[in-house]
């Protein structure tokens, strides 16, 4: 009877034993009672559980699958488990988003509260890992957040999907810094503009606060010339300065700052109409290589600074008749007038050329040249006369003409223009009586200049002055040719 007693309560402990595997426990509820939740296993889990048991091993972080094919081995033992399970776990208690930065520019980062979804779940460390590798979470927007946005969580859990509870869902943006204001008011506090002289050639210097946060603010341009009233100047902060701003938690209410320029000592001006009346301009010398004069009628204060060495005349010298001369106030006589206070409308002033003196550019252009080069033969037959000490022979070599004289020439003529020359260059050889003796020989030049033509293209004989150079007697023939072509005259045919 005794043996019979304990037969039967041996048999009752291995059924107990039997059944209790093929439950699958969840951890205890917000009840505090712990649920059991049957599981119907497959053989193949109920058998790596037997073998789990008997090996009194425990999965932990450390047992992960090693390999893809593992990893799949693992997902397909744990996708039963919770398709057949009623579990759930709300999105809300296993999601932590974090919004950092400042906003208006606030970004998101989140983490995963694993120990709830392990608890919640009921899965082991492996089955944790496997859970979490197959679920993808999107936020948008993620970045360039303010407080007050909302974010729209995603969670994509593939076929864990029903045990996500509250997704996708939507959640407020808050906690993020706000950026202490700079104003308009106070930034111009804390900025200076140092600005010096008269309106329109004013300098403005920008000098920043040494309080802070100011002291770090530089700004594209910090120094302005020719500053004039009404002027606006912009005052952009420079890159570097924003970074530094944005790191330190500043942000500028605006992001340019401009300062109107008033107040500034208006000059005394010149106008150009006054300029115009007061300065008087006649020209002298050949059409060509004109001259212009000037006389200047300024009254006080600008008699003090405008007479007729206060302008620059580029075409001083090269002035034709028809030209237009343009006549410029001296940079540094500009400089005195603003100095002391005064300005210029405009500082050039146009006049037009005449009244010059014509020569043509060459000597068979004259229409009375013949007349000029039997002047020339004469004047040497009345020099070199035949006598009865002996006789001249006068040969020429060659004719040259020059429309302009030059500035170092071969003569200097006193009240002379040496504008419009025509000379012969001659050999003067004195003979014997019988002309069978040399005796002497040399070269000179003789010819004309002024030679200063009409409307008819002639030119007045009255008024043209001589032109005579002897050559000492050591030159020769090609000295005086080389001598007269670097003196700028042009050799010429004549008839």
């Amino acid at each position: 009877m005794q043996n019979r007693r304990n037969y039967l309560i041996l048999l009752l402990v291995v059924l107990t034993l039997g059944i209790g595997s093929r439950y699958y426990f969840k951890p205890t509820g917000e009840s505090g009672e712990s649920t059991e939740v049957a599981q119907s296993l497959d053989s193949s889990y109920s058998q790596s559980k037997v073998e789990s048991e008997e090996s009194s091993e425990v999965p932990g972080s450390n047992d992960l699958p090693s390999s893809t094919e593992e990893a799949s081995d693992w997902e397909a033992e744990l996708k039963p488990v919770l398709d057949e399970s009623l579990v759930t776990v709300n999105l809300a208690d296993i999601l932590d988003l974090q919004f950092e930065g400042y906003t208006g520019e606030g970004t998101v980062t989140y983490a995963f509260n694993q120990p709830v979804i392990q608890q919640a779940l009921g899965l082991s460390d492996a089955e944790l890992a496997v859970f979490m590798g197959a679920i993808d979470l999107q936020i948008e927007p993620d970045s360039g957040l303010k407080n007050g946005d909302r974010v729209q969580v995603s969670l994509e859990a593939g076929a864990y999907q029903k045990h996500i509870n509250g997704n996708p869902r939507s959640i407020q943006v808050s906690g993020l810094d706000a950026y202490e204001i700079i104003n308009e008011a106070d930034l111009a506090a804390n900025l200076a503009l140092d600005i010096s002289g008269y309106s329109g050639s004013a300098e403005a210097q920008l000098k920043v606060s040494e309080q802070e946060p100011y002291t770090h603010l530089t700004f594209e341009q910090h120094f302005w010339q020719e500053v004039a009233n009404g002027d606006q100047l912009a005052l952009v902060l420079t890159a570097e300065a924003e970074d530094w701003l944005q790191e330190h938690g500043y942000q500028l209410e605006k992001p340019k700052m401009y300062f109107q320029v008033g107040g500034l000592p208006e000059r005394e001006r010149l106008s150009q109409e006054l300029l115009e009346r007061h300065v008087v301009a006649s020209f002298q010398g050949t059409s060509g290589a004109g001259e212009i004069m000037l006389d200047t009628t300024f009254q006080p204060p600008f008699s003090d600074f405008l007479d007729a060495e206060a302008f620059d005349i580029p075409q001083q010298g090269r002035i034709a008749n028809g030209d237009t001369v343009e006549l410029l106030v001296k940079a540094d006589v500009r400089q005195a007038l603003e100095e002391a206070g005064y300005a210029l409308e405009t500082d050039r002033i146009m006049r037009e050329a005449g009244n010059l003196k014509e020569v043509a550019e060459h000597f068979d252009e004259i229409h009375n040249h013949e007349a000029i080069f039997q002047r020339i033969q004469e004047d040497l037959r009345n020099q070199f006369p035949d006598t009865f000490f002996g006789a001249y022979e006068i040969e020429p070599v060659a004719y040259y003409y020059r429309p302009h004289r030059v500035v170092n020439d071969l003569l200097d003529l006193e009240n002379v223009s040496q504008d419009g020359t025509f000379i012969g260059l001659f050999q003067i050889q004195l003979y014997d009586r019988q002309k069978t003796n040399l005796r002497s020989s040399q070269w000179l030049v003789h010819g004309y200049t002024d030679l200063f033509i009409n409307n008819q293209q002639e030119a007045a004989l009255d008024d043209m002055e001589t032109y005579h150079y002897e050559f000492p007697e050591n030159y020769t023939l090609e000295s005086a040719k080389q001598l007269l072509e670097g003196y700028g005259f042009e050799r010429e045919i004549v008839d």
